[in-house]
């Protein structure tokens, strides 16, 4: 299948998703698993939509995050092994539903924050660090870029925990912390290399001002 197509139909299925997920949340009992697809669901439409927006030129069937590695559909298929095992077997292993709550709150805070971050940065975001920089590539400092240096990975970082402590599943809650957390640390300090020669002394400056968006990553 060419690219157009591929695209169109992977809209219309993750509408499809979303649209069951909100009707399983209001008719069905199971709303904190319907509630995780529809984050998922959520989360990679907007992906491709806000990358189609401002920047059309990068806007590819990769841009969904779909295909995103083979850790991360892993990673998804062990959060609903986990969740269904110990719902249905070892159900005293279950968190507190407070902690769902907290998880959902987490979900959306993470999900603004990499929004607004795709969004701010504009024609300057891209899913794949730059290694060459381009001739319209400035340095974004503004808007939610004032507050964190990296607010699509402290998005994704927040949104990743709060997705299983929305399932409330402690396994993988501590997994995907400890996951990300490295994952994010390995990233930015490889990112940050180029960045630091892109822009020189303004982004040294930056660095020093602003934290990096993740815990004890400096």
């Amino acid at each position: 299948m060419s690219e157009a197509p591929k695209i169109a139909v992977t809209n219309v299925l993750l509408g499809i998703v979303i649209t069951i997920s909100i009707l399983s949340i209001v008719y069905l009992p199971f709303k904190t698993f319907a509630l995780y697809i529809l984050a998922m669901s959520i989360f990679h439409f907007l992906e491709y939509f806000i990358t189609a927006i401002y920047k059309p030129e990068d806007a590819h069937f990769d841009s969904f995050l779909l295909n995103h590695s083979r850790a991360y559909l892993c990673a998804f298929l062990a959060s609903i092994l986990e969740y269904i095992c110990e719902s249905t077997i070892l159900s005293s292993m279950k968190l507190p539903q407070l902690v769902s709550h907290l998880g959902l709150v987490l979900v959306i805070i993470g999900q603004l924050f990499r929004s607004n971050a795709m969004i701010t940065a504009g024609v300057n975001f891209s899913h794949i660090i730059q290694e060459e920089k381009q001739k319209d590539h400035k340095l974004v400092t503004s808007g939610i870029y004032s507050i964190v240096r990296h607010p699509s990975y402290s998005g994704f970082f927040i949104w990743s925990i709060g997705t299983q402590l929305l399932l409330g599943n402690p396994l993988c809650s501590m997994t995907y912390l400890i996951v990300t957390w490295k994952y994010f640390k390995d990233r930015i300090r490889y990112e940050e290399v180029f960045l630091a020669e892109f822009f020189r002394g303004e982004y040294e400056k930056y660095r020093e001002n602003v934290s990096s968006g993740i815990p004890f990553i400096k």
